[in-house]
């Protein structure tokens, strides 16, 4: 296992405005790509506004399923999303045709820290397979979802729950060349 830090950014006011445009021209459904997505996803994430999802796949409405997971909060019929961008970029480029167990996280010591720490391993049925794919990052309102409650009081798993259906607000197409974190994401035995 091997935990790596990310801070996010601040950014200068110009490019916060440069953005905040950006944001809303996504909202009304423009298909604007950002000059530099982990800095447009530092600014969405800072706005505390938006809940996210990553998949492989173009969703227009999430829709509850059983998840399968080793804690009691992520196995449950649910719709599942983060106030964390970059680890839902996880779930959006990891190639979920040749994953058999994804062991990931994103912890920190509270829901507003800049700072936090992921976990991004994936085992996979075929080494010669791409380890990740372009996926899709879903923008979702952060109505009606419930946090997980925090490991010991203290440590924050930005990890999201809502039992209703969700339509997204925008969805963002992503390629794993446009997303320099994506190097991250390890193949493990």
């Amino acid at each position: 296992m091997r935990i790596r830090p990310y801070r996010r950014r601040r950014l200068d006011r110009t490019t916060r405005a440069r953005y905040d445009a950006l944001l809303a021209a996504h909202l009304d459904g423009a298909p604007d790509r950002p000059d530099d997505l982990t800095r447009y996803l530092d600014h969405l994430a800072s706005l505390e506004t938006f809940a996210f999802h990553g998949s492989n796949h173009r969703l227009d409405e999430l829709r509850t399923t059983q998840a399968k997971d080793t804690r009691d909060f992520g196995n449950q019929h649910a719709v599942y999303a983060t106030p964390d961008p970059h680890w839902a970029m996880y779930y959006a480029l990891v190639n979920r045709q040749n994953a058999w167990n994804l062991r990931n996280a994103s912890m920190a010591f509270g829901p507003r820290a800049r700072t936090r720490w992921y976990w991004r391993d994936v085992r996979v049925a075929d080494p010669a397979a791409p380890l990740t794919v372009d996926g899709y990052l879903h923008v979702l309102p952060r109505d009606g979802f419930r946090a997980e409650p925090r490991v010991a009081g203290l440590v924050d798993l930005v990890h999201w729950a809502t039992d209703a259906a969700v339509t997204p607000l925008f969805v963002l197409p992503v390629a794993v060349a446009q997303y320099p974190l994506a190097r991250l994401i390890r193949r493990v035995p």
